[in-house]
């Protein structure tokens, strides 16, 4: 998945705790780089303070709990081993694990701070597959009013 954005110079927007290969995108692009091969704040449990603009921990970092991208960022985003541009806004992650998972539910945390020029994704479309190369059709797809 892409990495977060700065959001302005006191606040990034990045998954800060990300353990993984982070691949640094060229100069001149927007996107700050793709996450690989490790967790970070997506899976850490902890939901975000509703201001994401505080530092609730005190850790000098605001917007820590919050991992966030602007549409902007992925208008010609290259994707890591390809050779194409991107189409249209979206974040696409791909989750792998190391063995075959049932799934029973799948939450997702976002924030909607409207007077913040922050908006809540428009849709989440959600594919599964076992070995990464044949996906669910269609995707199971929740649709923001």
């Amino acid at each position: 998945m892409p990495q977060g954005d700065r959001r302005s110079a006191d606040l990034d927007l990045y998954d800060v705790i990300y353990d993984g290969d982070v691949t640094v995108q060229p100069s001149g692009s927007d996107v700050t780089g793709w996450l690989s091969g490790g967790l970070g704040q997506l899976t850490d449990g902890e939901e975000g303070q509703p201001n994401f603009r505080l530092d609730p921990r005190g850790l000098g970092v605001k917007g820590y709990q919050w991992v966030g991208w602007r549409n902007e960022s992925f208008s010609g985003a290259l994707r890591p081993g390809e050779g194409e541009e991107s189409q249209g806004a979206s974040v696409e992650m791909t989750w792998k694990f190391d063995a075959v998972r049932n799934f029973s539910a799948l939450r997702v945390h976002a924030n909607n701070m409207f007077a913040r020029d922050v908006r809540v994704f428009r849709a989440a479309r959600v594919s599964f597959s076992v070995g990464g190369h044949i996906f669910t059709k269609p995707p199971l797809e929740y649709l923001y009013a």
